[in-house]
């Protein structure tokens, strides 16, 4: 989720819709009103906010997660 939302178009940086530009599959898929509602779904699949998340492992190292610090 927090990789989804930093890389959207509309919260982040935009490189999945950089990645996917172009491709039939992604450019088939219709516009959601939710297709930018990331608190929404982590809300829906358990995920509290209040909680830190991890550790887990990036280049072998453990880090922490913390989806909503700001």
């Amino acid at each position: 989720m927090h990789c989804a939302e930093e890389q959207s178009g509309g919260c982040g940086d935009g490189v999945f819709e950089e990645i996917w530009e172009g491709e039939e599959v992604y450019e088939g898929l219709g516009v959601c009103a939710n297709d930018e509602e990331f608190g929404l779904v982590k809300m829906k699949l358990g995920l509290d906010p209040r909680i830190g998340w991890g550790p887990y492992r990036v280049g072998g190292e453990d880090v922490g997660m913390d989806y909503d610090s700001d």
